[in-house]
């Protein structure tokens, strides 16, 4: 596209050691713009993130929503965007999806396939609850990984494989097996 433009907005989130940003990107041209979110801090971040969204892109559509990852101070304020506005797509990886794959990584034995993915789904509450909320509305959900191309943008990493290495090691989810 001749003359496409970028606009990308750092929307800070949190305080202090914690702190961190809710993206907002415009791109395109004046009457084909797109818009995406990577990222919405917690819930009041996620409001502010709405009314920059509505007032400086002049829309109430999100073309493309994506979590970086599932921790609440990421996913919550995302959970704000798609109540209040219409979205394409949402962009979110899904760790209890792959229950069966990587249960072998827990230290409990005693976990089952179907005990671990419910266990997910709540430890990840904030990230289960896009996918709801997504499908509730008839919103595309899609995984973020390597090789992956959300709008104009490509997804760099993590891999897949590499993704579900990772699981066990997330701070919110059981314990993993010491190698």
């Amino acid at each position: 596209m001749a003359g496409l433009g970028y606009e990308i907005d750092f929307l800070p989130v949190g305080n202090g050691d914690k702190s961190g940003d809710a993206i907002a990107v415009r791109y395109g041209v004046p009457s084909d713009y797109k818009v995406m979110v990577v990222d919405g801090g917690t819930k009041e971040s996620g409001q502010v993130l709405v009314d920059h969204i509505k007032e400086h892109y002049g829309t109430t559509h999100v073309d493309y929503v994506v979590s970086a990852h599932p921790d609440a101070d990421h996913a919550s304020g995302i959970e704000v965007v798609l109540e209040q506005l219409t979205v394409g797509e949402v962009w979110v990886h899904r760790p209890w999806e792959y229950a069966e794959e990587i249960r072998h990584w827990f230290k409990d034995g005693r976990i089952t396939d179907q005990s671990l993915a419910e266990r997910l789904k709540d430890l990840l509450s904030h990230a289960y609850r896009l996918e709801e909320l997504a499908t509730e509305k008839g919103i595309p959900v899609y995984e973020p990984f390597a090789g992956s191309k959300i709008g104009d943008f490509h997804v760099l990493s993590p891999t897949f494989n590499w993704y579900l290495e990772l699981v066990p090691q997330f701070n919110k989810t059981p314990e993993a097996k010491t190698t």
